[in-house]
């Protein structure tokens, strides 16, 4: 599992930021969708593991 940076902008144009953990990157975006909604604009950035 990774962890990724998600940001969800939906129609009315309200932006959500939030962590995801997740296997890839189409998953992450899945997870998040199905939560708030189609998204107007969703970005995703799989984040670096810190030791």
């Amino acid at each position: 599992m990774s962890l990724f940076r998600i940001t969800h902008i939906d129609s009315r144009r309200k932006c959500r930021r939030l962590r995801v953990l997740a296997v890839n990157c189409r998953q992450a975006l899945r997870q998040v969708e199905q939560e708030f909604g189609e998204a107007w604009f969703a970005c995703a950035v799989k984040l670096e593991a810190r030791p």
